[in-house]
């Protein structure tokens, strides 16, 4: 689950994935709309990154360092240490963090570092952290992964290319040509996903995933759909912005984000023909929303009602609900 960044470079960078936004030259094959990969590389960072938040609050780590011989427990211990100043620094928000994830992502499931990719002591520490990780933990990890990718290949092959299409209808807006890169990790910060719109060369927007059981099959497929949409999410975030102000009222706090939720579940609902949970994840995490967006949104997802009017009674429904709520 991402957020959308307020500044006004991730603005520029949604300018230009939209103005970017062309249809694949009819002499070409399309491009894929996800390309799903298992990177030792993305998964080694997020996994030091939460080892030394384990550490800093006392928690027994994963990785323990009875496990490693002398010469692991020194390359390992020095890694950790390296991400004692990383581990507070928010994944989604913090830019910085941001950049290295997706330099990380880039180079797939490279052997090694490219040289010069990273600030030189931290590359250092991540090329000699990585023989320790893929002996010790990386293997669990990357059978995981696999099962994930495995999991949603086929439903991604046979789908993907209708979802974003059935996406960019709802959001009223061009869908980025560029495919969207996703990196299943086993540990990727306090969410189940979250995706950047900064990403490799080649890509949209990258996402870093959970892949675990539950969220596999329709449930995979269906956040496979929701971070995909924060590729596009200004353009939520602009509508309930613009028609608050024609209403003269405060935008609603996160509406913007229960209409995400609530578009992109009943999307990937109809072009899976299953339902993942996004009923229930509205609900639980937009109580005071669902009634308006069932009542008001649904009607123009499935053709009943305009958008302009759809809009303009979800946030002047949605208004009085949030102050209820709170």
């Amino acid at each position: 689950m991402s957020a959308p960044a307020r500044s006004w470079r991730a603005v520029a960078v949604l300018a230009t994935v939209l103005a970017s936004c062309r249809a694949p030259a009819p002499d070409r094959a399309p491009r894929p709309a996800f390309v799903l990969q298992n990177s030792p590389w993305v998964n080694l960072h997020h996994f030091l990154r939460a080892e030394a938040r384990r550490a800093a609050r006392g928690a027994a780590p994963e990785l323990a360092l009875e496990r490693l011989d002398a010469r692991e427990r020194a390359a390992w211990g020095a890694a950790l240490a390296a991400y004692r100043g990383l581990a507070p620094r928010d994944l989604l928000h913090d830019e910085g963090m941001v950049v290295l994830n997706v330099a990380l992502a880039g180079v797939g499931a490279a052997a090694a570092l490219p040289a010069g990719l990273l600030e030189p002591a931290l590359q250092a520490h991540l090329a000699a952290a990585a023989p320790v990780y893929r002996r010790h933990a990386w293997p669990a990890h990357a059978r995981a992964n696999a099962a994930w990718i495995a999991d949603l290949a086929p439903l991604v092959a046979a789908h993907g290319a209708e979802l974003t299409a059935a996406l960019a209808q709802a959001y009223r807006c061009a869908w980025p040509a560029e495919p969207i890169l996703v990196d299943p990790s086993h540990e990727r910060g306090p969410v189940l996903a979250y995706t950047t719109r900064v990403a490799p060369p080649g890509f949209a927007g990258h996402v870093t995933i959970d892949p675990g059981a539950a969220n596999r099959g329709a449930m995979g497929f269906e956040c496979l759909a929701h971070e995909a949409s924060h590729v596009v999410d200004e353009v939520l975030v602009g509508w309930i912005e613009a028609e608050s102000a024609r209403q003269g009222r405060t935008p609603p706090p996160e509406l913007w984000h229960a209409l995400l939720f609530f578009t992109s579940g009943v999307v990937a609902e109809r072009v899976l023909g299953r339902a993942g949970t996004y009923a229930r994840d509205v609900e639980e995490g937009y109580s005071a929303y669902h009634e308006a967006l069932e009542r008001h949104w649904r009607p123009y997802l499935e053709g009943r009602v305009p958008f302009e009017r759809a809009l303009s009674e979800l946030v002047r429904a949605a208004g009085p609900a949030a102050d209820a709520g709170r």
